[in-house]
């Protein structure tokens, strides 16, 4: 619970994104991170609830950068990591997907995304093949 809701920069994101005072008062009453985040995501408008997931998964993401590759990551790369991925997001949605007419477990989906370092996106792509 403390990566997502008490450390410095955890409490920093929820700041930014102006949920902060809402966490607070729902982290000091429970101490149960699944009632934490059902709480806070049942509280906030749809918006909000798509900003703070992709927060999560940033703080996520550099806790794990932190415990396993002793990388430090700043504020501003957990806020625009989040952007990014939302951005990524968006555009796999437009990409058209056939999907496979089949009743039986033999077939793989999967996508593709790939971007510049600065975030512009080049291709965007979906498929499936048939395993054997």
């Amino acid at each position: 619970m403390r990566t997502f809701f008490i450390c410095t920069q955890a409490t920093a994101c929820w700041e930014i994104i102006g949920i902060d005072s809402l966490l607070r008062n729902i982290v000091q009453m429970v101490d149960n991170i699944t009632v934490v985040l059902f709480d806070l995501l049942d509280k906030l408008p749809e918006q909000q609830r798509l900003t703070t997931a992709k927060t999560l998964w940033s703080l996520w993401k550099s806790r794990n950068l932190k415990l396993w590759e002793s990388i430090v990551t700043t504020l501003a790369t957990i806020i625009s990591r989040a952007h990014d991925v939302h951005h990524e997001w968006t555009c796999m949605l437009k990409v058209k997907f056939t999907q496979p007419n089949s009743d039986n477990n033999s077939i793989i989906g999967y996508c593709m995304f790939f971007r510049y370092s600065l975030g512009q996106v080049l291709l965007g792509k979906s498929n499936f093949c048939y395993c054997s």
